[in-house]
């Protein structure tokens, strides 16, 4: 049995940007130049597929990247969205911006801007150096403090007023805990909850395939914080989870471990062989960075497994039932006897 998880892959925001961007594709041929702001997706073979189309590369980290953007390009916000700053220097440098910011982030980005500028501190519970975070960071006028732990928690100023919000993909547990510790200290602090509840669901039912699997493959790319993080969750849960990137090794490499390369590759490590040629149920989750048709790829290779294991055994059933009774039907031909028992042997265990 192999069970896939519900609603696996790009969220929303990720698809909306990703499909965006590739409708920039005409204009790449007509011979305009066109940017993306960061990765629009943590996945390198997707990334690798835009740039081979003649997409073009701005590098947030690096204020060079951003400068050297020529007056009137196309440039595209993916859903993680952008600093201020940024944004007034590409509209200072005549940028057609295509925005695709998510949504859920774009809530967060208002309440922040409005909130510092009547003169609140902003705390972001989140990812220091994610992109999301320094661009919720980029919107505040009023100092701004980002919180990924208890530690960071323990140096801050809170006297005046206080507006708390999250990276929309911050850890549930990290938030609860992190942000109640702030209304213990500061009871007047005004706590928005900004999590995306999608992410939320999709990790409670990756939890429960794991739970209910013998093995369970995770795709992903290693690069992607959602994709650790699932694999982590799921690894809790199920000792035989097994972190990949894709089902042949035809991508790029994962560039952080455990992340396995290809599914494919998989095949001569002997303790997964014995689970997979036993009755197993076979789970499958897809990060938030998976595309469809790596995740299709998997699902249908792991099925077309299964089928032709439950109908091996029937099929040799059945061609042996032939071959015995056709050989007694021509037992007074030894030529087409031979190449009956040839045949037999031939097909043994195929």
């Amino acid at each position: 049995m192999i069970a896939l998880m519900k609603d696996s892959g790009f969220c929303a925001g990720v698809k909306r940007a990703v499909e965006g961007a590739e409708k920039l594709h005409e204009a790449i041929l007509a011979g305009k130049q066109v940017f993306l702001y960061g990765n629009l997706v943590n996945n390198a073979a997707v990334m690798k597929s835009f740039f081979d189309l003649g997409y073009r590369y701005i590098d947030p980290e690096n204020p060079e990247s951003l400068e050297s953007v020529p007056e009137g390009a196309i440039v595209v916000i993916r859903a993680h969205g952008i600093s201020r700053e940024a944004e007034d220097k590409l509209a200072a440098k005549n940028a057609i911006i295509k925005d695709f910011t998510c949504a859920k982030v774009k809530k967060t980005h208002h309440i922040v801007e409005t909130k510092s500028a009547s003169g609140y501190k902003v705390l972001i519970v989140g990812k220091k150096n994610h992109p999301e975070v320094m661009g919720i960071k980029g919107r505040c006028s009023f100092p701004a403090y980002v919180v990924e732990d208890d530690a960071d928690f323990d140096g801050i100023d809170l006297s005046g007023d206080v507006c708390v919000v999250a990276q929309t993909t911050c850890d549930t547990d990290v938030w609860e805990r992190i942000s109640s510790r702030i209304v213990n200290s500061k009871p007047q602090a005004e706590v928005r909850d900004t999590l995306c509840s999608v992410i939320g669901d999709r990790e409670t039912e990756a939890k429960r395939i794991a739970a209910s699997s013998t093995l369970l493959f995770v795709i992903g790319d290693s690069a992607s914080a959602n994709a650790q993080r699932l694999y982590q969750q799921c690894r809790s849960v199920n000792g035989n989870t097994f972190p990949i990137t894709s089902l042949f090794p035809s991508h790029p490499k994962p560039s952080n471990p455990p992340f396995i390369h290809a599914l494919t590759e998989l095949s001569e490590d002997g303790k997964l062989a014995t689970l997979m040629q036993n009755e197993a149920t076979i789970g499958i989750v897809a990060s938030a960075s998976s595309p469809d048709h790596i995740i299709r790829a998997v699902y249908q290779y792991l099925l077309f497994g299964s089928f032709l294991k439950k109908t091996k055994t029937e099929i040799e059933f059945a061609l042996s039932a032939f071959f015995e009774t056709y050989s007694k039907e021509v037992r007074d031909k030894p030529f087409v006897r031979e190449s009956l028992d040839s045949l037999r042997r031939h097909n043994e265990g195929g």
